[in-house]
């Protein structure tokens, strides 16, 4: 490839990580906010004081979303998340999915369970998965980084053969220019 392509298809594939990254928040928020909802009237049944039983759920949700974030971002450096990430991320997402699908239980629901559990399963395989999406983006971005680099080597080497075969020229041209003028 050459680099116009390799700068191209590095271009596209960081636009392409802002918008995996913006489409995975908006997804995220509206997962939350509906998930909230159902969260906040369990816990008030639950005899929850009424601020509780709202922030509840979100900050288990802001759980994830702080998790998934912060994988992203040690992704995008192409490392791991730390040790005991991936276990309080699947635990917040259990605890999400279960607020929201136990009154659908508790009433032998499950038409209402499958319902409920929607917006929290999105938000557990978005948490889980979008960081290794950011990590392979991160690498298919080194990867072009490389070649652009690799290209741009190159160049520099053909640049640098043309100036050394350019400047002989010139010398050879002067040695000549000399001889004949020493001849006349």
């Amino acid at each position: 490839a050459d680099l116009r392509t390799v700068r191209r298809r590095a271009a596209t594939y960081r636009r392409g990580v802002v918008a995996f990254t913006v489409a995975v928040a908006v997804v995220v928020v509206f997962a939350m906010s509906t998930a909230a909802v159902e969260v906040q009237k369990f816990a008030e049944t639950a005899g929850f004081a009424w601020f509780s039983s709202w922030a509840l759920d979100p900050v288990v949700g802001l759980a994830l979303v702080v998790l998934m974030f912060g994988e992203a971002l040690i992704a995008d450096a192409g490392r791991r998340a730390p040790q005991g990430a991936g276990a309080l991320r699947h635990f917040a997402g259990l605890v999400t999915l279960a607020m929201n699908c136990w009154p659908s239980i508790a009433a032998d629901r499950w038409d209402s369970v499958l319902l409920h559990a929607v917006m929290p399963g999105l938000l557990i395989g978005f948490a889980s998965v979008a960081p290794r999406f950011r990590r392979e983006l991160a690498a298919l971005v080194g990867d072009l980084r490389r070649q652009e680099d690799s290209l741009l080597a190159q160049i520099a080497d053909h640049e640098d053969a043309y100036l050394r075969a350019q400047a002989e020229r010139l010398a050879a041209a002067a040695r000549q220019d000399q001889a004949d003028a020493a001849a006349l």
